[in-house]
C-alpha cells in the first residue's frame, strides 16, 4: 500500500512538473536549510553519464539552469516509461471549468466524506495544521490534520488543468504546495511522526 501510494504522489509531482514547469522556476529558490537545492544536488551524482550539464549548472551555482537541465534529463535520457507527456497535452480543452478543482482554488480542502466536516474552507491564509472537528466529541481525531497534509486533492488540479487548460490550476497547486512547506519546516530534532505535516504517511 505505501509502495503504491508512493508512486502515485510521485507520478503526480511528475505531471504537475511538466505542466507548471515554468512557473516554478520563476519562484524564489532555497540556498540554505534541510533542503536546499545545493543539498539536493549535493545528493546526486553528478558524475553519472548525460549529467555532464547539469553539473556543469551546479558548479555555477545557477540552479534554475540546473533543475531545467536535470529535469530534461530525466524526461528525455532515462528509460522509464512516462504515463503523461507534455507532448500529449491536449490542443484544445476537453471541458471549460473544472467545479471540484475551483472548490480547491477556493480553499476547500478535507479528507472526504467519511469525515464531518468531510471539507472545510482553510481560509485565505491557508492553516494547514487547523482542525475543524469537534474536540469534544468522541470521534475527534487528528486524522482530519494528517489526511488533508497528504495531498490527496492534488490529482483533482492536475486533471482539471490538463482538460481545461487552464494554468490557473497549475499555479494554485504551486501556491498550495509552496505555502504548505512553508508554514510547516521540515523538523529536524524531533521526530515528524509527532507532528501534523510531517509523519512519515503524510511526507
Amino acid at each position: 500500500m505505501f509502495k503504491w501510494r508512493f508512486a502515485f504522489r510521485f507520478g503526480i509531482c511528475m505531471i504537475l512538473l511538466v505542466l507548471t514547469i515554468d512557473i516554478c522556476v520563476a519562484q524564489p529558490h532555497p540556498t540554505d536549510g534541510p533542503f536546499s537545492d545545493e543539498k539536493l544536488f549535493d545528493a546526486i551524482n553528478l558524475d553519472y553519464s548525460g549529467l555532464e550539464s547539469v553539473k556543469e549548472a551546479v558548479i555555477k551555482r545557477d540552479y534554475i539552469a540546473t533543475k531545467l537541465t536535470y529535469y530534461n534529463f530525466r524526461l528525455t535520457k532515462l528509460k522509464a516509461k512516462w504515463f503523461i507527456n507534455s507532448n500529449d497535452k491536449p490542443v484544445t480543452a476537453h471541458i471549460t471549468y473544472d467545479a471540484a478543482a475551483d472548490s480547491v482554488c477556493e480553499h476547500y480542502l478535507g479528507p472526504g466524506k467519511e469525515f464531518v466536516p468531510p471539507y472545510y474552507n482553510i481560509g485565505n491564509n491557508l492553516s494547514w495544521t487547523h482542525n475543524p472537528m469537534d474536540s469534544t466529541k468522541s470521534n475527534f481525531t487528528n486524522e482530519w490534520v494528517w489526511s488533508l497534509n497528504r495531498m490527496d486533492f492534488c490529482p483533482t488540479l492536475v486533471n482539471a488543468c490538463w482538460n481545461t487548460l487552464n494554468e490557473k490550476y497549475a499555479t494554485e497547486w504551486v501556491f498550495e504546495m509552496q505555502d504548505c512547506v512553508s508554514k510547516n519546516p521540515v523538523t529536524i530534532k524531533v521526530s515528524g511522526e509527532k507532528t501534523l505535516a510531517w509523519r512519515a504517511l503524510e511526507s
